[in-house]
């Protein structure tokens, strides 16, 4: 199982495919690939509690639903968690609107949080 570091250098990988992607040809790639990177920046946070086997969607989620710190990280989660699957399963074409709202700020959201967290505290 990867640990922490694996995990964010996984969702900065994810980050970085996608922005080389054509969100007007690949709008389900664009949300998809968003939704793997949130999810490795969640599965970061738990390998740093310990949680390193996360065994899938549900072990994640329950897991969500059990740490503070990721209650504000949830809805984030949940709304790229649902686009992708929309856009995967489904073929539901998203707005450019609506795209950005996941990428610009959902992710971004997802990102700057974990990261907030799990940066050392600055020294005085």
């Amino acid at each position: 199982m990867p640990n922490e570091q694996s995990h964010l250098d996984l969702a900065k990988r994810n980050e970085t495919f996608l922005q080389s992607i054509n969100s007007s040809t690949f709008p389900d790639w664009v949300v998809t690939v968003a939704f793997y990177a949130a999810l490795h920046y969640i599965d970061a946070f738990l390998a740093r509690r310990g949680r390193i086997e996360v065994k899938g969607h549900g072990t994640r989620e329950d897991s969500i639903k059990l740490y503070p710190e990721l209650f504000s990280t949830a809805i984030w989660y949940f709304q790229l968690k649902s686009a992708s699957v929309r856009a995967r399963y489904y073929g539901d074409q998203l707005l450019p609107g609506e795209m950005s709202k996941h990428t610009d700020q959902h992710l971004v959201n997802i990102r700057k949080t974990i990261t907030r967290i799990l940066s050392p505290p600055a020294t005085q």
